[in-house]
């Protein structure tokens, strides 16, 4: 038996050293049962509380290509803490035939186990909700008495004996700099410039950048204000800066925000069709831009050249065409006619990268109705003992082709129909809720989409798959029309 170890430590006062004691364990376990370890899996300074685990996911990746026949923990805990996490992932390895076992914990056969490995998953996830308690509570007293959580130490303190203290030469830095945006119109950026000509450098050397002079004139913590998991505590920490010149600040930084925002051009901060949608009248990219008019924003898609007046392309707004572009493609996902061609289309793409894996596939269908034709020749009426030895001779082909085709896939892994009906069906069942959600739509089947002129049709190319869509012209004249005054 071909198994793999997986391995994890969360970031609760654990240590690499940890990660040893697992994997020593976990392959004194294999040896004992006569497995052998081909690979190992780690996952460090992780909680098991959340699959998004990069090694974790490549186990689970990788048991779909019969790679190996057992994972191995040191704990139960170690594979997941969420419940119905764990009861999902062991049952894609169960269809994977791939035993799932634990070097310390009692391994049983049959339904027993099922309830065992059912109260398990109870407990880790109760221990885990319990220590999240436990952490939290501690983080609250550490607010209220002053001692600093962990995290980046703000610039203009130093952390000694768990709290903040001021560092003087580097807090009449901050003072500086809260005195210079709120008595003159310096930007973020002239101050960034005027401090590095001044020789102003971070604990790492490197001058104060253009993010890092916004943070500080957003952050309360200069008001000796201390937040941490929606605890706060007013009186924690010596002051820079006092409470008028603060609110000063925060008002000319929401002023300078609102002007930037009147009109931003080539801002695409958002615009989910960026350098996929084009003019149909002269090929240009369209791009995203935004307008303010009494008081209401408005957002669209302008041809590059039509904002050169060198094209008469009409403006798209953003959240029509957005919206049609991922109406049309989660239709098109849905029909299952259109699915099953696309995994087709995907299968054979990833054919193309090992053409080796085809030409054993096809050799294991050609030995299989060869098999199947001297098995109905039987069923005929012939003598069974004039075709038994051609019979073994084709069935050891079929299980060397079959030994080649796992090497072949070991050694440049496709991946098999199953994985891509799965991936796909993600997000067939989506339902499309938030602006993040149609990214991930357009961003993993959108390839292009083409406005023709006048703006009657749009050719939406999937990748592997194109498609044309008749759109309303009367729709997008009248919501174009929306935003005529702001242009």
């Amino acid at each position: 038996m071909r198994g793999v170890i997986y391995a994890r430590y969360s970031s609760d006062n654990q240590r690499e050293e940890s990660i040893e004691g697992q994997l020593r364990d976990c392959r004194s376990f294999a040896y004992s049962r006569g497995i052998e370890i081909i690979d190992t899996y780690v996952d460090r300074a992780l909680s098991a509380r959340s699959d998004d685990r990069p090694s974790f996911q490549k186990m689970i990746n990788d048991s779909y290509s019969n790679a190996f026949d057992a994972v191995i923990v040191w704990k139960s805990d170690r594979f997941s803490r969420n419940r119905r996490q764990a009861m999902d992932y062991r049952d894609i390895l169960k269809r994977n035939k791939v035993v799932f076992l634990s070097a310390t914990e009692v391994n049983l056969d049959g339904p027993e186990n099922i309830l065992i490995e059912g109260m398990r998953d109870s407990y880790n996830e109760y221990y885990s909700a319990e220590l999240a308690v436990k952490i939290k509570r501690g983080e609250k007293d550490n607010v209220i008495n002053g001692k600093f959580n962990g995290g980046r130490v703000a610039f203009g303190y130093i952390l000694k004996d768990g709290k903040l203290l001021v560092d003087e030469e580097k807090a009449e830095v901050v003072r500086e700099i809260f005195h210079q945006y709120a008595t003159t119109d310096f930007s973020c950026n002239e101050l960034k410039i005027m401090l590095e000509n001044k020789g102003v450098r971070k604990r790492d050397g490197k001058p104060l950048s253009h993010g890092t002079i916004s943070n500080i004139l957003k952050n309360r913590l200069y008001l000796g204000e201390y937040t941490w998991g929606g605890t706060t505590n007013k009186n924690c920490y010596p002051a820079l800066i006092d409470e008028k010149t603060y609110e000063i600040v925060q008002d000319k930084l929401e002023r300078n925000a609102n002007h930037n925002q009147i009109y931003r051009s080539g801002d695409n901060k958002g615009y989910i069709l960026t350098d996929k949608l084009f003019c149909g009248a002269c090929g240009s990219k369209m791009v995203g831009e935004s307008s303010n008019s009494r008081n209401k924003t408005y957002q669209y898609y302008k041809c590059k050249r039509a904002k050169k007046k060198l094209c008469k392309m009409r403006v798209i707004p953003k959240k029509w065409i957005e919206d049609f572009v991922v109406d049309s493609t989660m239709e098109w996902l849905r029909d299952q006619f259109e699915f099953d061609d696309l995994v087709d289309s995907v299968y054979e793409h990833e054919l193309k990268g090992n053409p080796m894996i085809k030409e054993i596939e096809m050799n294991i269908v050609s030995v299989q109705k060869r098999m199947a034709n001297i098995m109905q020749a039987i069923e005929n009426g012939m003598d069974s003992n004039d075709f038994k030895a051609r019979y073994d001779e084709l069935k050891n082909d079929k299980l060397k082709l079959e030994r080649s085709l796992e090497e072949e896939k070991m050694k440049n892994p496709v991946l098999s129909k199953d994985q891509i009906k799965w991936f796909i069906n993600q997000f067939r069942r989506m339902e499309i809720k938030t602006p993040r959600d149609k990214k991930r739509i357009v961003d993993n089947f959108v390839n292009s989409v083409v406005i023709d002129e006048d703006t009657k049709n749009a050719v939406i190319t999937y990748n592997f798959r194109t498609r044309t869509n008749r759109m309303h012209q009367e729709e997008i004249v009248a919501s174009s029309e929306l935003i005529a005054p702001a242009l």
